[in-house]
């Protein structure tokens, strides 16, 4: 059992961790929001895309 004079730097070291993972979280996320932008682009650049189910279709596929 944890002496509760260790109790603030195990409160410390768990709140860090949790900065860590969410600063990951965080990177992981912008980097899945990039390429659904690149996809959205280029699916509605594609000419031969006639309508929204082909883009959204097309937009899967990249």
């Amino acid at each position: 059992m944890m002496q509760l004079s260790h109790y603030p730097a195990a409160i410390a070291q768990a709140a860090q961790r949790a900065n860590e993972i969410d600063s990951q979280l965080m990177a992981v996320q912008h980097q899945i929001n990039r390429f659904e932008g690149n996809a959205d682009r280029v699916a509605a650049f594609e000419i031969d895309l006639k309508n929204d189910a082909q883009r959204k279709a097309r937009r899967f596929e990249v």
